[in-house]
């Protein structure tokens, strides 16, 4: 006897996708966040993925790119397009080391871009509180 086939929604929660693809619901999250499952849909209060996007992506090989990407996603692709800029591996050295020294510079840049924010916003904070102390003052003389 053939067991009865089962409906799936159209939307799912994160534990029904699991069992849907037949993971974990950490292996789902994982997934998502390695690009291999789409990026669920707030809907509402619930976190919700689509059949056919989860369907789709396991047929593709991946989730399609979404707005959002992961921060580690960002800073592996940066890392990346500076290797390919100019450096070149040398006879004798570790395959890795190119790019432990292009993510160490992408790193520094971004510490350094981070830096020059912080000090920018600290300087405008500061013209914002005298602009304020000096309408105070005028006020007062009134």
């Amino acid at each position: 006897m053939k067991p009865p086939e089962m409906r799936w929604p159209p939307w799912m929660r994160r534990e029904t996708l699991a069992a849907y693809i037949d993971l974990s619901p950490g292996a789902v999250d994982q997934y998502v966040k390695r690009g291999i499952l789409p990026r669920p849909h707030k809907i509402g209060e619930a976190l919700l993925w689509s059949a056919e996007e989860v369907d789709a992506a396991i047929r593709n090989g991946g989730a399609p790119a979404r707005e959002q990407e992961d921060a580690y996603d960002i800073g592996s692709r940066r890392a990346a397009e500076i290797y390919n800029h100019g450096d070149t591996v040398q006879q004798g050295s570790n395959d890795l080391d190119p790019y432990i020294q292009a993510i160490q510079r992408a790193e520094k840049e971004d510490k350094l871009a981070r830096r020059t924010w912080v000090k920018e916003r600290q300087a405008a904070r500061r013209a914002e509180r005298e602009a304020r102390k000096k309408e105070r003052a005028a006020r007062e003389t009134k």
